[in-house]
């Protein structure tokens, strides 16, 4: 094998995205930063991103998606390509007051996970924010953590806590 690169070791795991045939890149979460391995040239770099300590990417409708750390926040990246992300480019829950754990997607669902809430987003096609809460979506379930979520046959399942603070598996599919 090949080493190509680094990735800032917290003891947690990664996540990582690719945008395919647009975008040709890879890119990887982890230790709060994100590298981008360009799939043509095979080179590999830490993009420089407009906040701090990411969490996990995922890729839906030609969009890098990134939630911050302890925030309500989710960054998006410029359409096909992991490596710009615009300090206007982001999108904060607003219905809810919990911080973010995680992201998931199926189908054409953007799963935004809280610490006590999760809501479904979908691209609205808005040219300044295409990223919109799907109405009737937020359910009152959140996450114990971000490397407990997965998706498999478009089904979400992920490790809840429930509204005594008991720890719960939950699975949930869109609509």
């Amino acid at each position: 094998s090949t080493v190509i690169g680094d990735v800032t070791n917290d003891g947690f795991p990664v996540s990582f995205t690719s945008n395919g045939d647009g975008g040709s890149q890879l890119g990887v979460v982890g230790g709060g930063n994100l590298y981008v391995l360009d799939l043509v040239s095979g080179v590999y770099s830490q993009v420089t991103l407009p906040f701090l300590n990411a969490v996990m990417i995922v890729f839906q409708d030609g969009y890098g998606l990134i939630n911050e750390a302890n925030t309500p926040t989710v960054w998006f990246s410029t359409l096909e390509d992991l490596t710009i992300w615009d300090a206007l480019d982001f999108f904060s829950r607003s219905g809810t007051s919990d911080n973010l754990v995680g992201l998931a997607v199926t189908r054409d669902r953007v799963w935004v996970i809280g610490s006590k809430t999760t809501t479904q987003y979908y691209d609205s096609g808005d040219a300044d924010n295409p990223w919109a809460p799907y109405p009737g979506t937020t359910i009152q379930v959140g996450c114990l953590t971000p490397y407990a979520v997965t998706v498999y046959n478009d089904v979400l399942r992920w490790l809840g806590l429930s509204a005594k603070g008991e720890p719960r598996m939950i699975s949930a599919t869109a609509d």
